[in-house]
């Protein structure tokens, strides 16, 4: 039997748009009509490649995850103050969602998902969320090293501490296009439990 002709797209760039159309518009609200004409596809190259429109969904979370998050907080291990790399990434949240109003395509999933009758998308967001809390785990533990936490910081509950705020943050920068709400949010966690935690941990005894 001869083989079939090879792609002619690229699978990487077409998954690409597929996330966007998903993070700007959500799940339920996003057609396979839309996604072929997003990703420049035709509906068998579709489905042979990505399957479903949900198989699509979880390839492109997995996809943002890869990439956007990854870009986001995979810099924290590489900067000399992990404190100073934290405040770096919301600044780049903040940039990157400037006038896009899209928060974060996890969020997004979460607050449409119904867990009760998905389990399997409830625990793929955990672990997507994982990546997140791990990398701020890693990085309030080498802030304890360098002396810039108090030994006393449970880094793993500042982990989750900060995952959820990262995301609730950028859930409201969907609906608002009040840009003192959302930047006042930022420079109340700027300057919030890090700060003081590492105000208290090098305060001088009067």
């Amino acid at each position: 039997m001869a083989r079939g002709p090879n792609k002619q797209f690229d699978t990487a760039e077409a998954l690409e748009q597929a996330m966007l159309l998903f993070w700007e518009k959500g799940y339920a609200a996003t057609s396979m009509t839309e996604l072929q004409a997003r990703m420049q596809l035709g509906a068998k190259s579709l489905y042979d490649t990505f399957g479903d429109k949900r198989q699509l969904y979880f390839s492109a979370i997995q996809h943002y995850t890869d990439t956007v998050v990854k870009m986001l907080f995979g810099s924290l291990s590489e900067k000399k103050s992990p404190i100073k790399a934290i405040h770096a990434v919301m600044q780049t949240m903040a940039k990157m969602d400037a006038g896009r109003h899209r928060g974060c395509l996890l969020g997004v999933a979460m607050a449409q998902a119904q867990f009760s009758e998905d389990v399997d998308l409830a625990r793929f967001l955990e672990r997507q969320l994982g990546v997140i809390e791990n990398a701020l785990f890693d990085a309030f533990e080498k802030g304890k090293t360098l002396g810039e936490l108090s030994q006393e910081v449970d880094a793993r509950d500042m982990a989750r501490l900060y995952t959820a705020l990262f995301q609730g943050i950028n859930l409201v920068s969907r609906v608002s296009k009040d840009t003192k709400l959302i930047n006042g949010a930022r420079r109340a966690l700027k300057n919030g439990p890090l700060s003081q935690t590492h105000a208290l941990d090098n305060k001088t005894p009067g």
